[in-house]
């Protein structure tokens, strides 16, 4: 009977390395259940992303246009194209177009203005952009005063402010309110 169990015993290996198949199954499982979890979050993280980077981007135009109204000594026009998300979106002076604006798909986009205007000396009659995104938690508002400056508030889960004309930041979650 010893030479048995020693016979089997040789076929077994002391340490055997890698998965069985019942181990692999349970960690693809595990995996596939937190994947499933985080997705929600990262869909809405890419979304408030894009919502920031849209009104950064509209914000930057806009000081651009007011810089240029103000080097050229003249009127500075910003036109954009189907809500700031066509191709053919312009900044003008003087009817020469001096920036072809970037189409910005994928959130919504809506002013107070169909078109933007700074004069010569850079100032503006003032306006409100309103950007969203329906997978977003956030919202930004981008004001432009009569003396040209914007601001930027995004409000959501956390509402931050962000002023271009003062530098200060503020963050105030909802919960302080």
């Amino acid at each position: 009977m010893k030479k048995m169990d020693e016979k089997i015993r040789e076929f077994i290996p002391e340490n055997s390395a890698g998965f069985t198949l019942v181990e692999l199954i349970i960690t693809l499982t595990v995996l596939s259940i937190l994947s499933s979890i985080a997705y929600p979050s990262l869909t809405e993280s890419i979304a408030n992303n894009r919502v920031r980077s849209h009104a950064e981007e509209i914000q930057s135009i806009l000081a651009f246009a007011r810089s240029e109204a103000i080097t050229r000594g003249t009127d500075v026009i910003i036109s954009p194209d189907n809500g700031w998300a066509g191709n053919n979106g312009r900044v003008t002076a003087n009817g020469a177009t001096i920036l072809q604006l970037p189409p910005l798909s994928g959130t919504a986009i809506n002013s107070t203005a169909a078109q933007f205007s700074f004069d010569a000396r850079g100032l503006f009659t003032g306006a409100n952009v309103v950007i969203n995104d329906a997978k977003a938690s956030h919202t930004a508002t981008l004001s432009i005063d009569g003396g040209g400056a914007t601001s930027l508030l995004i409000t959501g889960k956390v509402q931050e402010q962000l002023e271009t004309d003062t530098g200060n930041a503020q963050e105030t979650s909802d919960e302080q309110k």
